[in-house]
């Protein structure tokens, strides 16, 4: 990213840019270079968490997402549905009949070493569920756990049990499931792994898997109502102080929010924006087997600012830069004639 020149932010922010400026330098989103420009990074999911990376490293990758196995032990039909957030939740990759795409030794510690020269410290391991083949996730983890970062595992929590767990204990890692709106069997399921995550000590979170026509709902217009007006109190209440929350911070990134700083590679081992661009060949990067991270960031950087990507039915409501949804899901909107979150 090329930064933002600090004259044309003072002339912007006017007698606030210095109390803009404060704020952004206390929680390390910027820092200066030896041209008059900030250098910045967007985190929109964190775990839970804000985590600020060093004065003197620049993210250009934030997030990492491989995606392990294509196999998943579940076919809730919570995946066919449309919903807002697919890149957290689990889920199941359309050509599940697919072999695999095993990363070897040598391409796990390349790949680490790039990554992490790029500023990447979070890496979120999905699929399908990476449960369902264990060994090759354990695998995975004895290579990429000797590199200082954060690893997420992303699963809908069915296989984990006390000697899995066990297992996952001794590695860097943190559980992300979720609870579904409809489907009490799986939340009950899910409220018994929490106990046992709980007595093992290994670090999880819970997403709410909100279906998108939830926050076409007046009543949600803002990111924390989304918890405080979820419908279904009795499936929250046992998990809510295990609840990731979204964050809002501050970013002066207007373009394709949701897309900055981050990456999906699929089962065959191909370079995407994110999940819910896998399939689509114009958005297929290429392999990680034959190009360099460098090059995959000068594509992405593109789509970032791709403004073509834009839904112009959003492009004129006031909240669209505070919208949750992302990019991939509004073209769903489209067709639609009334949303009540809309504001000119």
């Amino acid at each position: 990213m090329n930064g933002l020149d600090l004259n044309n932010m003072e002339t912007i922010y006017k007698e606030k840019w210095k109390e803009t400026l404060n704020f952004l330098m206390l929680n390390k989103l910027i820092r200066f270079t030896r041209e008059p420009y900030i250098k910045y990074f967007h985190d929109e999911w964190t775990a839970g968490t804000s985590i600020p990376i060093e004065s003197d490293s620049i993210s250009e990758i934030k997030a990492m997402y491989i995606n392990l196995v294509s196999s998943c032990s579940l076919d809730c039909n919570a995946c066919e549905k449309t919903r807002l957030f697919p890149c957290i939740s689990c889920v199941k990759t359309p050509d599940s009949y697919r072999p695999n795409y095993l990363l070897n030794e040598n391409t796990i510690i390349k790949f680490m070493i790039e990554l992490t020269n790029h500023g990447c410290n979070q890496i979120f391991l999905t699929g399908g569920d990476p449960l369902t083949e264990f060994d090759k996730l354990i695998g995975f983890m004895d290579i990429a756990t000797k590199f200082d970062l954060n690893f997420f595992l992303i699963t809908n929590g069915m296989l984990l049990d006390k000697n899995k767990i066990s297992v996952l204990k001794k590695y860097k890692l943190q559980i992300l499931f979720q609870i579904i709106e409809d489907n009490v069997e799986y939340n009950r399921e899910i409220e018994n792994r929490v106990i046992l995550l709980k007595e093992y000590n290994l670090p999880f979170r819970l997403v709410l898997n909100v279906p998108n026509k939830f926050i076409l709902d007046e009543k949600n217009i803002r990111k924390e109502n989304i918890i405080q007006n979820y419908p279904h109190e009795d499936l929250i209440n046992p998990f809510k102080n295990n609840l990731m929350r979204p964050t809002m911070n501050i970013s002066f990134m207007k373009q394709n929010k949701c897309l900055q700083f981050k990456m999906y590679m699929s089962q065959e081992g191909d370079i995407y924006p994110c999940i819910a661009f896998y399939k689509r060949s114009k958005y297929n990067l290429g392999s990680l087997k034959n190009r360099k991270l460098s090059h995959f960031i000068v594509e992405l950087e593109k789509i970032w600012e791709d403004k073509s990507l834009q839904n112009q039915f959003c492009n004129d409501c006031i909240l669209n830069e505070y919208c949750m949804s992302c990019i991939v899901l509004k073209e769903q909107f489209n067709n639609l004639v009334k949303c009540n979150m809309r504001i000119h």
